[in-house]
């Protein structure tokens, strides 16, 4: 049994000595929203079958990411989701369009306008890479962390559109 201990320790290690470095993914949801178009914007915190509502038209920003992230850790890669509705048995499905962009700077400025397709149908989350919408320097743990990170989510339908969760995925060496 010793033996073993022992290999595993010197495997342990050489995979340390050799600098591998390990990937933690963390997501977050949002604690606030503010909107005069999107109906119980609060609704989409969680993924919970609970919808935010917007006509088309509709634009939002959600913020204050619950991340968690320890600011000595690099960002590799950040991620908005959209959860779309789920359907209820014998309900038609409700397929809807959102774009989604992001900010740094506390709304100042908006990253690239991202489209995403709902089905409508399966309560699925749509991920998009936002990472190089703004310089890799950007990225900090510190700046998704605060307030200044926003998501602006619209509806862009020509129907209304349902929203479960707007969580946001963060990939971190």
């Amino acid at each position: 049994m010793k033996k073993y201990i022992l290999i595993g320790l010197v495997f342990i290690g050489i995979v340390s000595a050799a600098g591998v470095a390990y990937a933690a993914i963390y997501t977050g949801s949002p604690n606030s929203c503010s909107t005069t178009s999107w109906i119980n914007c609060s609704d989409a915190f969680s993924s919970n079958d609970v919808y935010t509502g917007g006509a088309t038209g509709a634009l939002g920003i959600w913020t204050n990411y619950s991340l968690g992230l320890p600011s000595s850790f690099t960002v590799t890669k950040v991620e908005i989701g959209v959860e779309d509705y789920k359907r209820v048995s014998g309900q038609a499905c409700l397929a809807s369009t959102v774009s989604v962009e992001a900010s740094i700077d506390g709304g100042g400025s908006f990253g690239q306008l991202h489209s995403v397709n709902l089905a409508g149908c399966d309560g699925v989350i749509t991920w998009v890479d936002i990472t190089s919408d703004f310089a890799s320097s950007s990225w900090t743990p510190i700046a998704l962390s605060s307030s200044s990170f926003q998501v602006r989510m619209g509806c862009t339908s020509t129907a209304s559109c349902l929203v479960d969760w707007v969580p946001v995925r963060v990939t971190t060496q």
